[in-house]
């Protein structure tokens, strides 16, 4: 029969893992319902037309059409999210989406008309997926070519994520872009998700949106961690040469 392992070295060992990992280093997760419009799920809706004219949800997915809306002025049509996120944090953000349409604007292949990333109110760090090229704010806007074979229309993953200001992003499990300096995000961060873009609008469906975080362990930590897991090993050796031992 197996016995509780109880002995001092095990105990103390759970307590400095404990003290590794304190409650403000928690993983931070949110799921967007995306059979609900996300205003009603507390994001903030920004556009110059009614968010309905933009956004419904059909068959559990959130359905974007901006097409027509314009393409004069600021007519972006997007939704914001407070996160709290740190400077040296990682963060991870997926989104499962189709892309059903896009028209031709001043500047064709623009693809921020479906658009979604973390940002602060001065710096913005998103990808835009509507076009024959993704485009990133990198210090501007940069477009990359997707992986061959890409379909836009078929329901693909697209996966950003990164620690600091380098980010990286991922399509279908396909590095796209790797350890891209973008402006680093801080305690004023907002996700964005939706038409970030008044230059060629697009439409899509939207089937699944999800972001994650957690802080980077301080070497302190790295160390307290370290040394719990040395303790726990040694409690384990002890044990296991104690009941061989008793065998014989």
């Amino acid at each position: 029969m197996r016995t509780p392992l109880k002995s001092a070295a095990a105990l103390g060992a759970l307590a400095v893992l404990a003290a590794a990992h304190p409650a403000s280093a928690a993983t931070n997760t949110y799921v967007l319902d995306t059979g609900r419009l996300p205003s009603a799920q507390g994001w903030g809706y920004v556009g110059v037309v009614p968010e309905t004219r933009v956004y419904s949800v059909v068959g559990g997915e959130l359905r974007q059409d901006s097409i027509g809306i314009g393409t004069t002025g600021f007519n972006a049509s997007y939704y914001t999210l407070p996160v709290t996120i740190g400077p040296t944090d990682t963060f991870a953000i997926k989104v499962v989406a189709s892309l059903t349409g896009r028209e031709a604007g001043s500047v064709p292949d623009y693809p921020f008309g479906v658009s979604f990333g973390i940002s602060t109110p001065t710096f913005y760090r998103y990808v835009g997926l509507a076009g024959p090229r993704f485009g990133a704010t990198i210090g501007g806007v940069s477009v990359y070519e997707y992986p061959p074979g890409f379909d836009p229309a078929a329901y693909n993953t697209y996966e950003l994520y990164g620690s600091g200001a380098r980010t990286s992003l991922d399509v279908n499990g396909v590095t796209v872009l790797s350890g891209a300096t973008f402006d680093i995000v801080g305690p004023e961060s907002f996700l964005l998700l939706g038409d970030g873009t008044n230059l060629a609008n697009a439409s899509a469906n939207i089937r699944a949106f999800s972001f994650s975080s957690f802080a980077v362990p301080e070497p302190a930590t790295w160390a307290l961690m370290l040394t719990g897991f040395g303790l726990a090993g040694a409690a384990v050796r002890r044990r296991r040469a104690g009941a061989g031992w008793a065998a014989r």
